[in-house]
């Protein structure tokens, strides 16, 4: 049956209110709602790798919702921490989280692959409302066939990338907040067709 995480399951002070992956992991998550958790660095799902490891993280047909994060990665939060962390996103829906960065994901290094899912909704005091990809050289983002829409952020657009970002058949839109509202960083965006 499908897997459930407790709502208001996680706490204050740590990473992963809802779901917390560290070290050498394999998951998949399917038709499974991570939602109404907070937590810092990763209020819905904190997947940390650890020096040496190579977890792997896959959320098929599920959603992740409604968390907040007083510092970072409101929905999903993403980092390599001296692995090689591979997280696969597909038939999923991000919204209504909220961070003060990457109030849907933020992913600090390994490669996160997100296709044929909606990240809507979701709000960030500072940048990145939708997605935030860090200054971490060992971070590959792709985003196929994703709606990114209806997020906002304060300061800097609802998709912010310091690096690149490959996008193949996907919309950015109708994000608001400082301009450039939707994509601040159009130049690190590498167009793999059809956006």
């Amino acid at each position: 049956g499908p897997e459930r995480r407790r709502p208001g399951g996680g706490g204050q002070r740590r990473g992963g209110g809802g779901l917390a992956l560290t070290g050498s992991v394999t998951r998949v998550l399917n038709h499974t709602s991570v939602s109404n958790n907070s937590g810092w660095c990763g209020a819905g799902i904190t997947f940390s790798a650890a020096a040496g490891t190579t977890p792997t993280l896959t959320i098929v047909d599920s959603s992740i919702a409604q968390n907040v994060s007083p510092t970072t990665g409101g929905g999903v939060y993403v980092q390599n921490n001296g692995g090689a962390a591979t997280a696969t996103i597909t038939h999923t829906v991000i919204s209504g989280n909220s961070a003060n960065q990457g109030g849907g994901l933020i992913v600090f290094g390994g490669t996160v692959t997100l296709s044929n899912a909606t990240i809507s909704g979701n709000t960030a005091t500072n940048s990145g409302g939708a997605i935030y990809r860090g200054n971490v050289a060992a971070t590959e983002l792709t985003l196929t066939n994703v709606t990114v829409a209806s997020n906002s952020s304060a300061t800097i657009g609802a998709v912010h990338a310091i690096g690149q970002i490959s996008v193949k058949n996907t919309i950015i839109a109708n994000n608001t907040g400082a301009a450039p509202s939707n994509c601040s960083t159009a130049p690190l965006m590498i167009d793999l067709g059809n956006n």
